[in-house]
């Protein structure tokens, strides 16, 4: 009996007890007063030598006053940093753009893969500015593109981009919000934006061919033609995390104040989720885009983004624009 109770509470998301924690020490690595002092996006990937690479999108550049407000900061779409293990105290961050744009769009991080010689691919995507909205929220993703990455050395380095023919403006369809490296296949997650709800949908490619576009294949019935793909998800955000555990695939990803936790045997099916956290919405600051770091190993790291609008508002308060943290101690299923 208490099995069967404790399948339903997961496979509904009816968790009593939020799992996550809050980690300060963590959220201190992100309180920066010089230099970089916050941003969004927030993904990561394993480096050699104990060391972890961070990718973010917008992102601000310059000194926090006394009062904790922004002064005389400069604003970058992308950067990014090198932090040294589980527990930080070594780290970089960044005062330059990774991905330059040739014009008045520009481009925002996902996913980065890399492999045994820090060598791999990032997926980017390009946004423009819209007359629709309120200021802040004034824009639309109008393409998607892979660049090779290069990271053997102290900073990243990015080669030419390719633009991915597998995207869709209306409703926006993004390719690479989450990858999985398996032994046979790259799963690339992508997004299906509806505004009120977004779906994850699925690609597959073997191994090597991540830029042989027209080898992607699409689930369900991993066909050619994205025409006939179909969400595995219809709850999710426009990032998300993808990673293996033991013997099992783990999905993460936030709806509404919820960051979900999903349990799967498979890349491509997820049969229940535990809700890990429930984030604060705290003097009108809105969360979104949490996001797991599998690679610092167990507890599990957890970041999600803040922001606050109007845009002023980030300015008078630094805090309410930086990376915030959690680290779940025990996958709710597994060892």
């Amino acid at each position: 009996m208490k099995r069967l109770l404790l399948g339903l509470l997961l496979s509904t998301g009816l968790w009593a007890q939020p799992l996550a924690q809050p980690d300060r020490a963590w959220d201190r690595v992100f309180q920066r007063l010089r230099g970089w002092n916050g941003a969004d996006g927030a993904y990561s990937v394993g480096l050699r030598g104990g060391w972890t690479g961070w990718l973010f999108s917008d992102t601000f550049v310059g000194k926090i006053a006394a009062d904790g407000s922004r002064h005389s900061s400069h604003f970058l779409h992308n950067s990014w940093a090198r932090i040294h293990g589980s527990r930080p105290s070594v780290n970089f961050f960044s005062s330059q753009e990774l991905a330059h744009s040739d014009g008045a769009n520009w481009f925002w991080v996902y996913q980065p893969v890399l492999d045994s010689g820090q060598q791999g691919w990032l997926f980017l995507g390009e946004f423009a500015t819209t007359p629709d909205g309120p200021e802040g929220l004034n824009f639309q993703q109008v393409g998607t593109w892979l660049a090779p990455l290069d990271w053997s050395g102290n900073a990243p380095k990015l080669g030419k981009k390719l633009r991915v023919p597998h995207f869709e403006a209306k409703p926006a369809l993004n390719f690479g919000a989450a990858v999985l490296a398996d032994p046979d296949f790259f799963y690339v997650y992508g997004t299906r934006d509806f505004g009120d709800h977004k779906e994850v949908m699925l690609a597959r490619v073997p191994g090597g061919e991540l830029d042989n576009f027209s080898a992607w294949q699409f689930w369900p019935g991993w066909g050619r033609s994205l025409a006939t793909a179909r969400p595995i998800l219809t709850e999710a955000s426009n990032e998300l995390s993808v990673f293996r555990h033991r013997n099992e695939v783990r999905l993460l990803t936030q709806v509404g104040s919820e960051v979900r936790l999903y349990r799967g045997k498979t890349p491509d099916k997820f049969s229940e989720f535990a809700v890990v956290a429930r984030l604060p919405e705290e003097d009108g600051v809105s969360t979104y885009n949490a996001k797991a770091h599998p690679e610092l190993g167990w507890p599990l790291l957890i970041t999600y983004n803040r922001n606050a609008f109007p845009p002023e508002r980030v300015m008078e308060k630094a805090d309410r624009y930086r990376p915030r943290c959690l680290t779940l101690a025990k996958d709710p299923w597994l060892p």
